[in-house]
């Protein structure tokens, strides 16, 4: 029995200059829908964007977070024609300052919520 839904993280071309072109999403839902007797494969994703405008100096990876817009998750649907390929985001790891408290973090979902970094252009290309 499935207890949580299984979203893959995916690379769109979206043909930027940060990230050479490449952005992050969570894959949330496929689907296609037919419009005026044309067929269309789509994705609903979870925009993942990067912090800062440079890789992190010491790996040389790209620190992302999920994009909130308003407190809402920046949702949109794409074709999956520019899905480049899935991807894994690593954990950001370190020690949270004294006195702070992770909110709401039980369970493997919370990790999610949190800051990622991933390898782009060096395996992308």
């Amino acid at each position: 029995m499935v207890q949580y839904a299984r979203r893959d993280t995916v690379l769109i071309d979206a043909g930027g200059l940060v990230m050479g072109g490449i952005v992050a999403a969570r894959a949330l839902l496929l689907f296609s829908l037919t419009f005026r007797e044309q067929q269309y494969e789509c994705a609903l994703v979870h925009w993942i964007t990067p912090v800062g405008a440079a890789p992190d100096p010491d790996t040389g990876m790209w620190v992302v977070e999920p994009e909130y817009l308003g407190g809402a998750p920046s949702l949109q649907v794409v074709n999956v024609d520019t899905i480049a390929r899935a991807s894994h985001l690593i954990g950001v790891y370190g020690t949270i300052p004294e006195g702070e408290v992770l909110v709401g973090c039980s369970g493997h979902r919370w990790s999610v919520q949190t800051k990622f970094s991933y390898i782009t252009e060096s395996y992308y290309e």
